[in-house]
């Protein structure tokens, strides 16, 4: 019942102490039986209190090579965390798979004869309904299974703008 509160929770505080430890961090995967759930919302949430703004939003290509360029912009353009959004079908593919767990990173630069080598430190998250996920993609993966409850006639948030209430108390949630 309160399994995804706490892989949520896990998913904030893992980027907020990734530079604490020398190794690699899990994808956390949103996953819900369909829309509507709130699994959007709980990313946007981790963002905002995170950074202040909006994950960055990628792709998911189904194609080894797609997701490697993918991860090699993003850690070339300095990302730090990304979403991949709406994945549809099944969550797999060893590039993507390197890129979670790997500690270093090493890719043909697009255009170039050029290899790029840096740390693959981003902190990756994903959101999708019915996600299937490769074996050798489960050990990598939080999954956040969000469930849809009905709720009862009348029933209100306790912030209607909840994105919103965490843009204003970002200093609060963290702590400072």
């Amino acid at each position: 019942e309160h399994g995804y509160k706490t892989a949520w929770l896990a998913g904030l505080l893992t980027p907020l102490t990734r530079t604490a430890h020398d190794g690699c961090s899990p994808m956390f995967l949103f996953d819900a039986p369909g829309s509507g759930a709130g699994k959007g919302l709980l990313v946007d949430i981790t963002s905002i209190i995170l950074t202040g703004k909006p994950f960055t939003l990628v792709g998911y290509a189904d194609n080894n090579a797609e997701m490697a360029k993918t991860s090699t912009s993003s850690l070339l353009e300095g990302e730090v965390s990304l979403l991949i959004d709406n994945i549809d079908g099944v969550l797999k593919g060893s590039k993507l798979e390197s890129a979670i767990t790997g500690k270093m990173w090493s890719e043909r630069v697009m255009g170039l004869n050029k290899m790029a080598r840096m740390e693959g430190r981003i902190n990756w998250f994903a959101t999708g309904n019915n996600v299937q996920f490769s074996p050798d993609m489960g050990r990598r993966i939080i999954h956040c299974r969000v469930n849809v409850v009905d709720r009862p006639p009348g029933f209100k948030h306790k912030h209607e703008n909840l994105a919103g209430y965490c843009l204003t108390q970002r200093q609060v949630l963290l702590g400072h």
